[in-house]
This record gives C-alpha cells, structure tokens and sequence, in this order.
C-alpha cells in the first residue's frame, strides 16, 4: 500500500511515469496501473491484501479436510507420516507449508 502510496504522491507532484518508477522501485506498468486506479485512501495493508486477495493462494488448504481428519484419528501422529498420506492422495508441494497447517489445527499440549 505504501508503494501505491508513493506513485501516487509523485505523480501528483509531476513527474513523468518513468520517473516515478526508477524513484519509487517498481515497475512502468506498475506505475500506469496506479494512476488509473482509485488513490488510496487508508493504509491498513492487512485488510486491504485480504479484501483484493492479494497473494498466492495456499495450495495446502486443498488438504484441510483429510489433515483434520487424521488428527482426529491419530492426534499423536508424526507429522512426517501426515506428509506421507498427504502426498499418497495427491500432495506435491513442499513439507514446510503442510508442516504449518498439521502445527495450526494440532490442539495445544499443556507445558
């Protein structure tokens, strides 16, 4: 947002499009994109990516219902043999995400 932010400011300052992009570090057609789009008006970047969908969706989220599923089963079980079943029915994407997600529906143990 503080990127958008910034071409605006400088484009409303005057300067040509490829000056606001070698200034602000984004592209030409980044800047033309910005300046027909509304001006921004609040800079809460969280709200703002969630409302636009900004961002790579998360192809571990396919794998919700059967991760759950296990957990419901076996609440014990390694997270490397979640992977295994994970990637038995389909699941090609890298540990560290599928890791994330047994470690997000997992319950919280006592200490």
């Amino acid at each position: 947002m503080l990127k958008r932010h910034e071409v605006e400011i400088l484009l409303k300052a005057g300067h040509a499009k490829t000056e606001v992009a070698g200034l602000a570090g984004v592209s030409l057609c980044s800047v033309k994109r910005i300046a027909h789009e509304s001006a921004v008006v609040h800079v809460d970047d969280v709200a703002e990516r969630a409302k636009r969908q900004i961002g790579r969706p998360s192809t571990v989220q396919n794998f919700r219902k059967q991760v759950v599923e296990i957990l419901e089963q076996e609440p014990d079980l390694a997270t490397l043999e979640i992977l295994r079943r994970a990637r038995e029915t389909g699941y090609e994407e890298g540990k560290t995400a599928l890791y994330a997600l047994v470690a997000s529906l997992r319950p919280k143990w006592r200490t």
